[in-house]
């Protein structure tokens, strides 16, 4: 109830379909308490905090025009 409603599919998405997950170069995970455990932090409204990471290929530069494609892939 406190997510917004595309970011849940988004997230829904990418858990679920890890096909469509590698064609995007992204990986979600939790954003850990500490280095030392693997603990996720809770956010205030009770969710675990999550973090949308994206990998760049290795034969790519990692520049603003690759990152607003990369982007406007996700968005589409």
């Amino acid at each position: 109830m406190n997510e917004d409603a595309c970011f849940k599919d988004f997230i829904d998405v990418i858990e679920n379909n890890p096909e469509v997950a590698a064609e995007l170069g992204i990986i979600i995970c939790y954003i850990r308490d500490s280095s030392k455990c693997n603990i996720p932090k809770i956010q205030g409204s009770g969710y675990k905090c999550q973090q949308i990471l994206g990998i760049a290929p290795q034969e790519k530069e990692n520049d603003g025009g690759f990152r607003k494609a990369w982007a406007e892939k996700i968005i589409t």
